[in-house]
């Protein structure tokens, strides 16, 4: 298990390895490449449209607006190279509200991080 070793804020923390960084919408371009990216999207529903996309942008900045929960964007320390998202967010489930924690590497770098996204 990976400890978190600075929590600044609920905007960002970081491991020995990772930062993680509040999402926000200037994100944009990293959710396009990751909603784009046939290998990513094979077991989450397949690849989005540009439209789509951009809705599930604010749905996940809406979480934060809304839960005070939401996701980070991943960034190798030091390269500051953006390797994935994750986080919490509330979700319907069978009628009832649910609190479900997601990661979701980007690119192989996130791969070989998955132990620590998790």
């Amino acid at each position: 298990m990976k400890t978190i070793i600075q929590f600044n804020s609920i905007e960002s923390f970081a491991t020995q390895r990772l930062v993680a960084k509040k999402l926000k919408a200037s994100d944009l371009d990293q959710f396009m490449v990751m909603h784009t990216n046939p290998e990513v999207m094979k077991t989450l529903g397949g690849i989005r449209t540009k439209e789509e996309i951009r809705a599930n942008l604010a749905g996940n900045l809406k979480q934060w607006q809304d839960n005070g929960v939401g996701l980070w964007m991943f960034y190798l320390i030091p390269a500051q190279e953006w390797i994935g998202r994750g986080g919490l967010r509330k979700v319907e489930v069978d009628g009832k509200t649910e609190t479900e924690g997601k990661s979701v590497s980007a690119n192989s770098a996130g791969m070989n991080q998955r132990d620590e996204l998790h």
